[in-house]
């Protein structure tokens, strides 16, 4: 693939519409309706995404895309992810994505799980700079709404990045957001924001960075030491619910909210009573220890309480042993 005469482009297409430029990213298991509306509503969420839908013998219908996407919020778009690799069932899926209310549409190029690889979907497309930008292209045709990558560094490593950019960008794609890690890296290597960088300078596509963000300060950071248009926080809100409103607050010039155990409280409860609304009592255990395990603003937690935590056996459990923790909290606040 030829490169392109200047190696750094100066006119930037616009955002797709991002309120803030701090951006939820989509979690497989994680940011569902009910955790990607409670987090929307706590406020400074620039644009959010459904968790990837898998797209592999037929197009998946309206109904089941309305379903993910729910209405949208206001004041933050919250688009469709969608991965595969047929561009015919891509595409008609996306035409699917936009009846059911998708302001746009992204194509999922980085997820690293095994059983996605060995289905040559996710990551593994980017051995194939040529294949991602046939499916690119193909939804782009299909739809008139924008039309997005998420992209990984590359497999192994990032030699071929600059010829995918090139691909996603020459197929119609209006953004681009790269995991600055490649496949072989998972979520452990550190993030390789130095790739970011380069990325932003090949390419005059707005570029959204993802990767190793999980305080305000890493967010700011990263735009500054890279150049992104936008940043996108992942496992970061897991650790902090707040962290988007930190951030809209530090924008703003005002008072960045006040966490304490009585915040962290009401989010707990706001979170299970919405899971258990969505879906029933099943699942709602596992959700909730999830988000304890990463969370860590607030309310010091010592290894030996999370883990006691983590191990409760049942919703009543869990919810004496975190009010436990929380009074705790306050008692010696």
């Amino acid at each position: 693939m030829t490169a392109p005469a200047s190696t750094s482009p100066t006119k930037r297409v616009p955002p797709l519409g991002f309120t803030t430029p701090w951006v939820l990213a989509p979690m497989e298991g994680v940011t569902h309706r009910v955790f990607r509306d409670l987090i929307i509503g706590i406020g400074g969420v620039g644009a959010a995404w459904t968790e990837f839908l898998r797209v592999s013998q037929t197009p998946l219908p309206e109904k089941t895309i309305r379903r993910e996407l729910g209405p949208q919020p206001d004041r933050c778009p919250v688009a469709v992810q969608l991965m595969g690799n047929q561009p015919d069932l891509l595409a008609a899926t996306a035409v699917n994505a936009v009846r059911a209310g998708a302001p746009s549409v992204d194509i999922n190029f980085g997820c690293p799980a095994p059983t996605v690889f060995r289905n040559c979907a996710g990551s593994a497309l980017l051995r194939d700079p040529c294949g991602v930008g046939r499916l690119v292209e193909a939804v782009a045709r299909a739809v008139d709404v924008p039309v997005s990558a998420k992209i990984r560094l590359g497999v192994d490593d990032p030699s071929r990045l600059r010829d995918i950019v090139e691909a996603v960008e020459g197929a119609g794609a209006t953004r681009l957001t790269v995991h600055a890690r490649t496949k072989a890296d998972g979520y452990t290597h550190p993030a390789r924001w130095e790739w970011l960088a380069k990325v932003v300078a090949w390419t005059s596509l707005p570029v959204t960075g993802n990767g190793d963000v999980l305080t305000p300060d890493d967010a700011r950071r990263m735009r500054r030491e890279t150049g992104v248009d936008s940043v996108m926080i992942g496992r970061g809100v897991l650790r902090d619910p707040w962290v988007f409103a930190r951030l809209l607050a530090d924008d703003r010039g005002t008072i960045a909210p006040n966490v304490g155990a009585a915040e962290v409280r009401a989010f707990h409860h706001a979170y299970k009573a919405a899971m258990a609304a969505a879906g029933g009592e099943e699942g709602v255990l596992g959700q909730l220890k999830q988000w304890w395990r990463r969370f860590d603003v607030a309310v010091p937690i010592s290894p030996e309480t999370r883990q006691e935590i983590l191990r409760s056996p049942d919703l009543a459990t869990l919810d004496a042993r975190v009010e436990a923790l929380l009074r705790a909290s306050e008692t010696s606040a």
